[in-house]
């Protein structure tokens, strides 16, 4: 689902993964899958002028986990671990001069210290 109006943009999304092979011979010489896994994300993003952005993203709104399982033929599959993506948030600034884009996001990942990530 996405909106625009020219200034406010925002955009709610959910993405989905089947099962699939993470290793052909994991513990024990098994293969190991993780299970299926699906995300929903928030994106808003607002425009204060030509060169200047506001933004904001949260990732894993549904707070879903990974959960890995490996297949024996006694036992269909045993779970070997939960992977916790836990909620992300993201916000930002985006400055565009001369054509040349800059963005700055502080990462902000639970309770753990923020880090800062920059990209041009």
């Amino acid at each position: 689902m996405y909106y625009d109006d020219g200034k406010l943009d925002a955009k709610l999304s959910y993405i989905w993964r089947e099962c699939y092979l993470a290793e052909t011979s994991a513990d024990f010489s098994e293969p190991s899958y993780i299970d299926d896994f699906g995300q929903l994300d928030f994106s808003k993003n607002y425009n204060l002028n030509d060169q200047l952005q506001l933004q904001f993203q949260m990732l894993n709104v549904s707070d879903e986990n990974m959960i890995g399982q490996t297949f024996r033929q006694e036992v269909v599959f045993l779970p070997y671990g939960v992977t916790d993506l836990n909620r992300r948030f993201l916000p930002g600034i985006r400055y565009q001069v001369s054509g040349i884009r800059y963005q700055v996001f502080i990462v902000k990942k639970s309770l753990k210290p923020a880090t800062i990530n920059f990209s041009l």
